[in-house]
């Protein structure tokens, strides 16, 4: 499985738009076979996985890395589909939840309504550690009832959070600190939007596509919202040479997720074999993540690129022009949700201090402010 696997993969990519009709109206399924490590007696599984990033991302990587540790000691195949060959980023959710696919790899920014709490990482100032999210995210989704009950209601269970690097601010021209966005046309999406208008800037919601030609012909003068690694994949330095970490941190959550109903049929003994790669997921995705932040910053400066962090003085100003307005923003929005505000008020004491606890045993440093520090920035 494990070779045939790769095999997918690469075939996946160019298969996409011949599949979608067909593949759109199949689900997994299990049938009979030889019962392995993963698997009761007699029974295997063969599932397709959806993931709109391509497939050679760390993030992709990562999670192709899990589903290579299930098949190896059960009997399980995933058949993996990657740039929206069977799923669209913005259909995941339900998609994975109606079971058109078994499983998929999801962002949270793209369900505002669906999963009010998870909205909390929108908030700025919380925390640039990528690690300790994902493992304080995994430790909630176990012990608080409302942030688990969020996903299960909308038909899909977590297998495990997904790392993701933090947001920037790219400029055409160079930002010199905090004052330099007052006046500039900024492209933000979520929370973050309110946090750069009280810094002086003007949001502007533009979809990701859009960003490249929106710098270029100076419709905006740059974008965030955006982790480094991901934006310079994209070409986007072209534009927007000028890539600054302003300390605000992580903006979304990442999640592969599996169709309840699927994950509630399992064998105990599959959905326990399961769970325990996730640990070991989460290490190395956060290398992986590392790695590419690091070939990230040789791409960037071999190109001309200049990395930047704001002052810390900066930062504190940051943090003191927006207060707890966009805190207290998102505990709007989740109960008028829908949440019962004494839910959202115990996830946001439990949210914090998961992310002190696993913050001290973390390694992690921001892709763009160890490029800075290379720099001499």
């Amino acid at each position: 499985m494990h070779s045939s696997q790769r095999t997918k993969r690469a075939a996946a990519v160019g298969a996409a738009t011949v599949l979608v009709a067909t593949l759109a109206a199949c689900g997994g399924d299990s049938g009979g076979g030889g019962g392995g490590g993963g698997g009761a007696e007699g029974q295997s599984f063969d599932w397709q996985y959806s993931n709109y990033l391509p497939p050679n991302s760390s993030l992709s990587t990562g999670i192709a890395n899990y589903f290579d540790s299930i098949e190896e000691q059960g009997d399980i195949t995933v058949e993996e589909f990657y740039q929206e060959s069977l799923l669209s980023a913005t259909d995941t959710l339900p998609g994975v939840a109606q079971g058109r696919a078994d499983l998929g790899f999801m962002i949270a920014l793209y369900y505002p309504g669906e999963l009010p709490l998870s909205q909390v990482v929108g908030v700025p100032f919380q925390t640039d550690d990528a690690e300790a999210q994902v493992r304080a995210m995994n430790a909630l989704y176990e012990n608080n009832e409302a942030f688990r009950a969020e996903y299960e209601d909308q038909g899909v269970h977590v297998l495990s959070f997904v790392p993701l690097a933090p947001t920037m601010i790219a400029t055409a021209e160079p930002l010199e600190g905090l004052a330099g966005l007052e006046g500039r046309q900024i492209r933000a999406v979520g929370l973050l939007s309110q946090a750069i208008e009280q810094a002086g800037a003007s949001p502007v919601a533009l979809s990701a596509p859009e960003v490249y030609e929106a710098v270029e012909r100076g419709v905006i003068d740059g974008f965030t919202s955006y982790p480094f690694d991901v934006a310079v994949a994209n070409s986007l330095n072209e534009v927007a040479s000028n890539m600054t970490d302003p300390g605000t941190g992580l903006y979304n959550l990442g999640a592969l997720v599996i169709t309840k109903s699927l994950w509630d049929g399992l064998p105990e003994e599959t959905r326990q074999f399961m769970d325990e790669q996730i640990d070991q997921y989460v290490t190395d995705a956060i290398a992986l993540l590392a790695e590419e932040e690091e070939r990230t910053c040789d791409t960037f400066l071999e190109a001309g690129g200049t990395p930047g962090v704001f002052p810390e003085a900066d930062v504190e100003e940051f943090e003191g022009l927006v207060g707890d307005s966009v805190l207290q923003a998102w505990q709007e929005q989740a109960v008028s949700a829908g949440v019962a505000e004494d839910q959202v008020d115990g996830f946001l004491d439990d949210y914090q201090a998961a992310l002190e606890e696993y913050a001290a045993d973390s390694s992690y440093t921001p892709g763009l402010v160890a490029c800075a520090e290379r720099n001499g920035n």
